[in-house]
């Protein structure tokens, strides 16, 4: 599903021609779901009812969502607490299309509503991210004609002029479609919560001179802009809609999206972002004919991947397929995995974020561990079950500082682990503390 966020203004046909503009444009955007932001301005509510009935017209009554700010009553955004708040809850509304609603895309759209709204939508999106950010122009004729003012109404819906504001029909030449850069700022989320959360010590200096030079901070300490972009970052979550996850077919949320995509890369084997592990299991389960499985299978070498991944890029850990290189033995292993999964999926799920818990400090959602049938992968997998654990990029939390670091790293036991191509090894500490780069260490290569 793909979702248009947008503020709202006086102009409801700035909203409804960004609409049409996506689908005309090539290729194609095809909104599922408009959800605009306003005020509770008289005018901006009117601009909503617009909307309502031209979307339930044209689509269906789900199609549009209206998001009033009531603590915000003027459509001017004059006083610099209508300002913030308004951007809180622009922020708020888009972590939750990301983190409730997790629709394929989010695109936002800045043509709707006063230039102070646009202006704080570009800026939620360059700290928080979004798949497209747009914005539409029209001529002098078309924004006059689509203007709300006190004692004026849009003309009726079979007057030519409704079509031309609305639609955008029958104006060729007169408006244009501009997709904006998105400077996109979700790498240094977690080092600007750190940093202005009162231990900007903790932060690589580069981070800190970025925030001095904004004017977050001051001599160490945090200043008043300081706090309020801190206040608005935590109401947001970190989202990252350029990770190479996304060749994979998941979203920035570590949610996949296209499976069919997902399987399609499993087919072609292990690479920098994949990892394939016939089993893991602790050595006291107990599954019966699955018993054998204990003495040569444990989460040791799965964590492992899990940490580089996590130092890094991210990636996926597929368990129940064999390792190319390993021979029969490890396909009968991954047989039984598979087995072992499709049987008691919760229990594996379990028993490897208690094992994350205890050797990382952290654990995965079930949303990051789902399980598909072998059979999607290859007919030839008749019987049971993959475990696919996705790794987001950085993850932002259960992380490892010691001093000297100059970023929090993901550790296994106290030892962090990272990419080498399609490797995962132990990183050279020394080497770290000594440059900041995270490479292996020569004596694991």
């Amino acid at each position: 599903m793909n979702v248009l966020l947008s503020p709202l203004g006086r102009a409801p046909g700035a909203v409804s021609g960004l609409v049409y503009a996506l689908r005309r444009q090539d290729p194609p955007i095809h909104i599922d779901q408009v959800v605009t932001v306003r005020t509770t301005d008289t005018l901006t509510y009117k601009s909503a009812n617009y909307l309502k009935a031209e979307f339930y017209e044209m689509f269906d009554e789900d199609f549009y969502t209206d998001e009033c700010d009531k603590y915000v009553e003027i459509d001017t955004l004059d006083e610099p607490d209508d300002v913030y708040d308004f951007l809180h809850h622009l922020s708020a509304v888009l972590r939750r299309q990301y983190k409730e609603e997790q629709p394929d895309r989010v695109y936002v759209g800045i043509s709707g509503g006063q230039k102070t709204m646009s202006a704080l939508a570009t800026l939620a999106v360059q700290v928080h991210g979004a798949d497209g950010l747009f914005y539409l122009w029209v001529d002098d004729d078309l924004a006059e004609k689509g203007t709300l003012r006190k004692g004026y109404h849009l003309p009726a819906k079979h007057q030519e002029a409704y079509r031309e504001v609305m639609r955008l029909e029958g104006v060729e030449g007169r408006y244009r479609l501009i997709e904006l850069p998105i400077a996109h700022m979700a790498a240094y989320y977690n080092d600007f919560v750190i940093a202005l959360a009162g231990r900007p010590d903790r932060v690589p200096r580069h981070v800190r001179e970025m925030l001095e030079n904004q004017g977050h901070l001051k001599g160490g300490e945090i200043t008043e802009a300081g706090q309020t972009f801190y206040e608005g970052l935590l109401l947001t979550d970190r989202r990252d809609p350029y990770s190479p996850l996304a060749e994979l077919g998941i979203n920035s949320n570590g949610k996949v999206v296209e499976p069919e995509r997902l399987m399609q890369k499993i087919r072609q084997g292990e690479g920098d972002y994949m990892e394939f592990k016939a089993a893991c299991r602790e050595a006291e389960w107990g599954y019966g004919r699955f018993k054998g499985l204990k003495r040569t299978a444990n989460f040791d070498r799965v964590l492992k991947e899990v940490c580089a991944f996590a130092n890094e890029n991210g990636g996926i850990v597929v368990i129940g397929l064999p390792d190319p290189g390993k021979g029969d033995s490890d396909a009968e292993l991954a047989c039984a995995m598979r087995q072992v999964i499709q049987e008691d999926a919760t229990g594996v799920r379990d028993q490897l974020k208690d094992a994350m818990k205890r050797a990382m400090g952290f654990e995965l959602k079930d949303q990051y561990l789902p399980t598909y049938p072998a059979s999607q992968i290859d007919p030839a997998l008749t019987e049971g079950d993959v475990l696919v654990i996705v790794v987001p990029p950085n993850l932002p939390f259960g992380l490892h500082m010691e001093e000297g670091m100059d970023r929090q790293l993901c550790t296994v036991e106290g030892v962090a682990y990272c990419r080498s191509g399609s490797r995962s090894m132990k990183a050279d500490r020394d080497l770290y503390l000594d440059t900041g780069d995270l490479q292996p260490s020569v004596y694991h290569q």
